[in-house]
């Protein structure tokens, strides 16, 4: 499974990266939504976890994108 993690804290993406790679997941991650977008225009994944509080776009206004 391909999940795309999305906050704009890089240590809880790698946190999360480092929690889910060994559970055999293939995780990319976002410091922010737009990058988010970018990457979602690129490839396809199974999963977004996104922080709710981000500067700028934040989670909750970035669902619609996703």
């Amino acid at each position: 499974m391909k999940v795309l993690v999305v906050d704009d804290e890089s240590n809880y993406r790698t946190l999360i990266q480092e929690a889910l790679t060994p559970q055999g997941y293939r995780v990319k991650v976002a410091g922010s939504v737009k990058e988010a977008i970018g990457q979602l225009e690129e490839e396809t994944f199974d999963f977004t976890l996104c922080d709710l509080r981000m500067p700028r776009l934040n989670g909750a206004e970035a669902i619609s994108y996703f």
